[in-house]
């Protein structure tokens, strides 16, 4: 399955659908030298359509919502 499959997404600017990133807001662990996200007891990781995405092939900036298929 594909990224345009699961998630209806892929780059405007090359229509790539493999190389899209996504900010995410997820939880970690702090420490007293810097944090751990595998250490933090909820692991989850959230993003909308209004998080930034990125297309590391050709440099695409935009929006989720701005990728969509």
């Amino acid at each position: 399955m594909s990224v345009r499959q699961a998630w209806e997404m892929a780059c405007p600017g090359c229509s790539k659908d493999d190389r899209l990133e996504v900010a995410v807001t997820t939880w970690a662990r702090l420490y007293a030298d810097g944090t751990v996200p595998d250490d933090a007891e909820d692991g989850s990781h959230e993003w909308d359509n209004d998080s930034p995405c990125q297309c590391a092939s050709c440099g695409w900036h935009g929006t989720v919502k701005g990728a969509k298929a």
